[in-house]
């Protein structure tokens, strides 16, 4: 299509892009370069009145990105008539979404030309079509280094208070949390969201804090814990924190409140603790297993986890809920690896039938499982293995390496290699050391490691604060082979007062489980050698 048969056509922006992507990318580029400004002009004067959501550019927009043509296109953009099209077609959270996928001379053009006026309008539409926003911060970040930081000119062309508005009429108390958490202790806009939320009248606190779920409320408290969500008098919740928090208990699906005790584990808050488990406890005590709903095969394992939590659970209620779960109906939840690994983990703590022990670990060598397994993220393939192996080993099996199905070690090997890139994430360096470390423990084919990271790893031995931010959260298990996989790249010794955080956590760990038993050993081995003058 030529430049004058797009402008005949009256052709949109949205069209325009669109055409874009599906060329080759030299006949991309010839377009682009016969398309000039008046054109383009012409071409997002069309788009404005058009009746579309902005953000259905992003696929094309992604594409261009790819064939490397995005700045190109933006180099004919002229910045104004393009927010006066986001301002009829967008709001102020689209606009955030939409950056992302602009080139960089673009991004600050359109920062640039983007008025606290206009921000007002944008930020408008969101309150009035209350739009739920259950993460922003990526987004806001990039404005951020837009504007380099939330500095004077951030506050005259965006202001804090507007993202302040779009947050607690939009937002949630996770993600109000996540921003909290992301600026450092003297950022004045860390003090504005938190005055803010204490500030808030109590029934908009309240529906506030009702927009997530359980899960959500219990990192907010783990993860922030500056904000004092639910201030302890020594004598648990009041009334009215309790009523709030069990209308969150009833929203809530059992996968969520697992989820939110598990987030808790390392709460330092002993009292806020102690008085979560004991309102959680009172709330599942009005339902036995024979008045609980469950629709689906992951709520049912994850209640299983809740009472094992609560120590609730006992060999009558695992076998009473496990009666009911179908090998067949099991393997078609979405989530199968997540609600499968649990289940190996309370079946392999708690005493059960050995002919449920059986079926489970049969289940786990299963070739049914190896597509799932293969498509995983590393901390999730991390908790199967290892649950597979506890099982394994407590059935007093032999050569955990020659029973494990060839093509689940395949599969386990494509989570690793899917994953070896990952760089900025503190959390997803750690899963991925975590699961190298064990496969090296269990002598799982470790030539394929050296493979995979023909290089070595040297993000690794790297940096004291990064080594500290993820032990702070890790128990004794994960801690272990996070060190162990750390251990196995590093080309210097690792610095061995590191192990001895993991000395306090042996007090969690069920030692009567062979498998761990077997762990502590090798630990113990590691400290005096490493540690222990001899």
């Amino acid at each position: 299509m030529e430049k004058a048969e797009l402008i005949d056509i009256n052709a949109t922006f949205y069209e325009l892009v669109d055409f874009l992507r599906h060329l080759p990318k030299a006949d991309a580029k010839g377009t682009i370069d016969n398309l000039g400004q008046v054109s383009v002009d012409k071409i997002i004067e069309n788009s404005i009145t058009e009746n579309r959501s902005i953000t259905s550019l992003i696929p094309g927009l992604r594409a261009l990105k790819t064939k490397g043509l995005l700045e190109k296109l933006g180099a004919s953009i002229n910045p104004s008539l393009f927010l006066k099209m986001l301002e009829k077609q967008g709001t102020f959270f689209d606009f955030l979404q939409i950056l992302q996928y602009l080139g960089q001379a673009m991004q600050k053009d359109l920062a640039g030309d983007l008025s606290g006026e206009l921000t007002a309008r944008l930020v408008d539409k969101d309150v009035e079509g209350k739009r739920i926003i259950n993460s922003i911060l990526r987004e806001l970040n990039l404005l951020k280094r837009l504007y380099g930081g939330f500095n004077r000119d951030f506050e005259e062309k965006i202001g804090v208070n507007y993202v302040l508005k779009l947050i607690f009429n939009n937002g949630n108390l996770r993600l109000l949390c996540e921003l909290i958490g992301n600026l450092s202790e003297e950022d004045v806009s860390r003090f504005k969201l938190i005055e803010t939320f204490h500030a808030l009248p109590g029934n908009k606190k309240e529906e506030f804090i009702l927009r997530g779920d359980f899960h959500k409320c219990c990192s907010a408290m783990a993860d922030c814990r500056q904000l004092n969500i639910f201030p302890q008098n020594g004598g648990g919740f009041s009334v009215k924190e309790a009523a709030i928090l069990n209308r969150l208990l009833d929203k809530s699906t059992f996968k969520s409140i697992n989820r939110g005790l598990g987030s808790l584990d390392y709460f330092p808050d002993k009292k806020l603790k102690f008085s979560l488990f004991k309102l959680v406890a009172a709330y599942i005590d009005k339902m036995g297993p024979e008045t609980a709903t469950f629709n689906s095969v992951s709520e049912r394992v994850a209640y299983l986890s809740i009472l094992h939590r609560l120590a609730r659970l006992n060999t009558n209620s695992i076998e009473t809920l496990t009666a009911h779960i179908k090998e067949e109906e099991f393997l078609q939840e979405k989530d199968f690896i997540g609600s499968f690994q649990l289940l190996q983990y309370i079946v392999t703590v708690n005493d059960v039938s050995p002919l449920l022990r059986k079926e489970i670990l049969t289940l786990s060598n299963s070739d049914k499982i190896i597509n799932k397994l293969g498509k995983e993220t590393t901390l999730k393939a991390f908790l199967y293995l290892w649950n597979t192996y506890a099982l394994f080993v407590q059935e007093e099996l032999q050569n955990f390496d020659d029973w494990l199905n060839p093509g689940i070690v395949t599969a386990l090997y494509q989570v690793v290699e899917k994953h070896k890139r990952t760089r900025a994430n503190v959390e997803a360096i750690r899963h991925l050391l975590m699961i190298v470390g064990l496969l090296d423990y269990l002598d799982i084919e470790p030539e394929r490691i050296g493979k995979i990271f023909f290089r070595g790893f040297r993000l690794l031995n790297l940096s004291r604060p990064f080594l500290s931010q993820a032990l702070k959260k890790a128990s004794f298990i994960p801690g272990f082979f996070y060190l162990k996989g750390i251990d196995l790249f590093a080309n210097k010794p690792l610095f061995p007062n590191k192990w001895k955080i993991l000395i306090p956590r042996l007090f969690d760990l069920n030692l009567k489980a062979k498998g761990v038993g077997e762990l502590v050993d090798v630990f113990q081995r590691k400290i005096r050698k490493r540690i222990i003058p001899v």
